[in-house]
């Protein structure tokens, strides 16, 4: 995830619950919930983008021969309503944010770990959902690599996998016996809270 994205999620956490601060319960979640799923939205799109806009000069124009359309317009609908709304530990990011003001948890630093757990979810998603549609589109081999953001906060089990490159089907695996397709894609939902890993994709 971009650090300017990361920015701008905080100051949509912080307008957000003060927007709505004092409104109806059921108005407070419908304002979050709408705002945050077009933010999702927003993260699949630029997943997709992002794979297409790394592609090397003579893969691009490759890609431009095809029935390939930029800018996110080959994105499947089902599939995005079925990736945002991905239950994880048993409840989609509504169901998160809807029981947090029922039970009037939900603060500002938790609706901001929400968003961005979710965004980084969907934002890799897209992007998987773009590498396979161009590696049938230029009928070459997919392969993906794990990057970290190569700091301190970089957990352990991120670290192991650094680095290592897999073919696009395949799955990462980590020390402590969790695995995923790209990150916030883990079983664990510890691997996948704060994670700012993303995948590089080559075409050969």
């Amino acid at each position: 995830m971009r650090l300017a994205t990361i920015d701008q999620i905080h100051v949509l956490s912080r307008r957000l619950m003060s927007e709505t601060d004092g409104l109806p319960k059921e108005e407070k979640k419908q304002k979050i919930c709408d705002a945050v799923l077009d933010l999702l939205i927003m993260a699949y799109v630029f997943g997709c983008d992002r794979v297409v806009e790394g592609l090397p000069e003579e893969q691009t124009v490759l890609l431009s021969q095809t029935d390939f359309e930029p800018e996110g317009t080959n994105i499947n609908q089902q599939e995005l309503y079925e990736v945002i709304y991905k239950p994880i530990a048993g409840e989609t990011f509504e169901q998160r944010i809807r029981r947090r003001i029922d039970e009037e948890t939900l603060d500002e630093d938790t609706l901001n770990r929400i968003m961005e757990t979710d965004y980084h979810r969907v934002e890799e998603t897209g992007a998987d959902y773009t590498a396979r549609t161009v590696s049938t589109k230029l009928g070459m081999n997919a392969y993906k690599k794990w990057q970290t953001m190569e700091d301190d906060r970089v957990r352990d089990t991120h670290w192991y996998i650094q680095d290592i490159e897999v073919p696009l089907s395949e799955r990462f695996y980590t020390f402590d016996g969790d695995s995923a397709m790209y990150p916030g894609d883990f079983q664990n939902a510890d691997n996948n809270v704060n994670c700012r890993c993303w995948l590089s994709y080559t075409f050969r």
